[in-house]
């Protein structure tokens, strides 16, 4: 087995912190697939699913499941705010730099679901032609942002929401190149899989299609809104998706 992030083993933790809705939701749903399942207990499931390892919860298992992993992993969540000025540096002298700002915990799921609908009211909230497309980007790079990002890193996933454009900022550690053909049919993001277990259960929520296609999703779904492609930019092991208002 490949010495993958999310099946590192959480210390102290037991099997009562991840027995959760969310773990009964994700094991049904992985029984329904694979009846070969079906007949396995709960622990027995979570062991060939790696959301536990000899009965303590993995990584992945933790921050899936647990209602709030935050408790051990303070910086598995998503910081956010909308932002007064073109940048942060004008906001420091101004007496209220932020319109808003949130930090959205709880399990993966809950995340998502939060920063989600935190997106769709400050950035997406316009109804036209484009908003479709639009939304296909955020949901994708947002998912992105949760999968693929490194959990053993010190700092958190930053949500910005400027006057002007949408910053999603995730540690990612080493991610390898960027490599975007200019043929969106054959673009690639190589990123090294930290958390296939994590991707998985994105994957068998429903969440996320077919790994490694969210660049060409995102992509095709700019061309298709007529919008400018140049959106990804990597920087001191942080990967950034930058979405510009007159995309919409």
């Amino acid at each position: 087995m490949q010495n993958y992030s999310d099946i590192a083993v959480v210390p102290e933790a037991t099997f009562s912190d991840i027995k959760t809705p969310d773990l009964s939701i994700q094991l049904a749903l992985f029984r329904k697939a694979n009846q070969k399942l079906s007949a396995l207990s709960d622990e027995e499931l979570c062991e060939k699913l790696n959301f536990t390892k000899n009965g303590i919860p993995t990584l992945a298992g933790y921050l899936l499941f647990n209602d709030y992993p935050q408790q051990r992993y303070i910086n598995s969540c998503i910081k956010a705010c909308v932002v007064l000025a073109k940048t942060i540096e004008e906001t420091l002298d101004k007496p209220t730099r932020f319109l808003d700002s949130r930090r959205f915990e709880g399990n993966l799921f809950d995340i998502y679901k939060s920063a989600e609908t935190y997106i769709f009211q400050n950035f997406v909230c316009v109804d036209n032609s484009a908003s479709d497309h639009l939304s296909t980007v955020v949901r994708e790079a947002l998912i992105n942002a949760i999968v693929h990002r490194d959990y053993n890193s010190g700092g958190a996933t930053m949500l910005y929401i400027y006057p002007d454009r949408m910053e999603l900022i995730n540690p990612c550690g080493d991610i390898g190149d960027i490599k975007i053909a200019e043929d969106i049919d054959y673009c690639a993001l190589e990123f090294n899989d930290k958390n296939p277990h994590i991707i998985r259960a994105f994957e068998n929520r429903g969440l996320l299609k077919i790994r490694h296609t969210g660049v060409p999703i995102i992509l095709n779904a700019m061309k298709n809104a007529g919008f400018d492609s140049d959106i990804f930019s990597v920087e001191n092991g942080c990967f950034k998706v930058t979405l510009y208002k007159d995309s919409i």
